[in-house]
């Protein structure tokens, strides 16, 4: 893993021999006791740092199978400090000097076993922070924060697929000159992050002038491209960038493809979690919110309304005679007008109105910063909008056609709390039930 892989000093691989006084050859195994003559400076390994230099090469080869794990980082470490401790005797016993050369090798050989030790101590520490936690922007921010802490490497893009475009899109962006890139999206091919989102493979350039790629920015000068990608899947591409020239060597790119490993599980997991999270918000039937994320919601939208003097509305509806339509058409046909319902709300709403399903055939929406007046005009819209849709035996309803009744009510006019809302709403909508249905009203109107 270059200059994270440890240097180990090699043997002499011509040994003096010499002839007893029996004649026979000694073979210059370290085996053959006292007899044996060794190059000047150099004596037999002990017992213990034969276990130690096989101890170290077990934690090395387990810990390269976990990877990316962060017990694997810490295996390698743990590798590392046994093949130094088997090493040290060998680097440090009395012997005569080979000069400048000899201490030459040694520093370097020290020099590389710091920076080694030091790079998996990091990977450990970033292991606990990828593994922290579950939500994609802190997740992405905290881990990019170590990084650059880490490293100095402060200017990235993070490319993930959105399989329903089947296109890259910068999700995170930071540093100097990358602004322009966020939120930008790439096909699959397009531009560097494209070609290795592709071909999974980590990608190092370098050069005097600008890069030829369009995810790249052109006062960088150097760039690092690691594909994002699970046992089975990529799920995007990182890239870090640099101004100066050749600033990511063999030890920089063999560190940042580890971390990658890491930040894919890490963002697998999350994306995962993220999914399972909104199976639990969501109605089985219409795919629409349920009562769990609604009230979640009207409580998130209160508040804000309240610390910035906001106004907020909410709407509840109820399809009319829901009842007689089920049971003289049978369930199947009802789920149909519930999804026929779901969307002529969804399509005549913004997408910044929440619209939820809290049971059977009653529906919610929330109106942020919403005047009163304002959200009549909006419940009114649904109203028609439902009751123009023609459904299949429809005429066994009273009047012949489907329609909805609506309640209305706001805050600050109605209610000063999630609960006091929800109340006003509904009161207005048991007015419209009794009005003859097919209305709205709204609450102190009644």
């Amino acid at each position: 893993m270059g200059d994270l892989a440890y240097q180990t000093l090699q043997e002499p691989t011509s040994k003096r021999s010499r002839i007893g006084n029996d004649g026979a050859r000694n073979t210059g195994s370290m085996y053959y006791g006292d007899d044996h003559e060794l190059e000047p400076g150099m004596s037999p390994l002990s017992r213990w740092q034969v276990l130690f230099a096989a101890g170290g090469g077990l934690f090395v080869v387990v810990g390269w199978q976990l990877l990316p794990s962060p017990l694997a980082a810490l295996l390698l470490a743990l590798g590392g400090g046994f093949f130094g401790v088997a090493l040290a005797p060998r680097l440090w016993r009395d012997g005569p000097s080979k000069g400048p050369a000899d201490a030459e090798r040694l520093e370097e050989t020290i020099t590389t076993f710091q920076e080694g030790m030091l790079d998996l101590y990091s990977l450990v520490e970033l292991g606990r922070t990828i593994s922290a936690s579950l939500d994609l922007d802190q997740l992405f921010t905290t881990t990019m924060k170590r990084v650059a802490d880490t490293t100095g490497v402060e200017s990235y893009a993070l490319f993930l697929h959105d399989e329903t475009m089947d296109k890259l899109i910068a999700r995170t962006v930071s540093g100097t000159g990358m602004e322009a890139l966020q939120d930008r999206s790439f096909a699959i091919g397009e531009g560097l992050s494209g070609r290795v989102y592709q071909t999974r493979t980590p990608e190092t350039h370098s050069a005097g002038g600008s890069l030829p790629w369009p995810d790249i920015p052109s006062h960088v000068r150097s760039v690092v491209a690691l594909p994002l990608s699970s046992a089975d899947r990529t799920l995007g591409v990182l890239l870090l960038y640099s101004p100066a020239t050749g600033a990511f060597g063999e030890r920089q790119t063999a560190y940042f493809t580890v971390l990658a490993k890491q930040l894919a599980i890490a963002l697998e997991n999350a994306q995962l979690f993220i999914k399972t999270r909104e199976l639990s918000y969501r109605d089985a039937l219409t795919g629409l919110f349920n009562r769990r994320y609604f009230e979640e919601a009207l409580d998130r939208e209160v508040r804000r309304a309240i610390r910035y003097n906001l106004p907020v509305a909410l709407l509840i509806a109820d399809i009319d005679h829901f009842k007689i339509y089920n049971d003289s058409q049978g369930h199947h046909q009802g789920d149909n007008v519930l999804k026929e319902v779901t969307t002529r709300l969804t399509e005549n709403t913004r997408q910044v109105d929440i619209v939820a399903r809290i049971g059977g055939e009653e529906f919610v929406v929330i109106l942020p910063m919403t005047t009163k007046t304002h959200a009549r005009l909006a419940a009114e819209k649904l109203r028609r909008s439902v009751e123009e849709t023609k459904i299949p035996g429809e005429e066994v309803l009273p009047g012949g056609r489907l329609t909805i009744s609506l309640g209305l009510a706001a805050y600050p006019e109605d209610a000063s709390d999630p609960t006091g809302l929800v109340e006003a709403a509904d009161a207005a909508l048991y007015s419209a039930k009794r009005k003859g249905r097919n209305r709205t009203e709204m609450f102190g109107r009644s």
